[in-house]
């Protein structure tokens, strides 16, 4: 599962996620919510501030992505 993740939030969340899942891939989201990585296949997207009307529109659109979790 990909999963778009605020750089702040992995520490807390890596490694029980991988546990939890099959396979676990992150993409990281800078302090300005740039994404560190490819986006295409995410799933999973966690915003837990907000973001520019830009990068959260390109986000959204991802025909893959099945849960946003802010």
């Amino acid at each position: 599962m990909k999963i778009v993740i605020p750089e702040f939030v992995i520490a807390h969340v890596e490694a029980r996620a991988c546990t939890m899942l099959e396979t676990c891939d992150f993409v990281i989201l800078d302090q300005h919510g740039t994404p560190q990585g490819e986006i295409e296949g995410a799933e999973v997207l966690m915003l837990p501030w907000q973001l520019p009307a830009g990068i959260r529109q390109s986000l959204y659109a991802l025909p893959t992505l099945k849960w946003v979790h802010s």
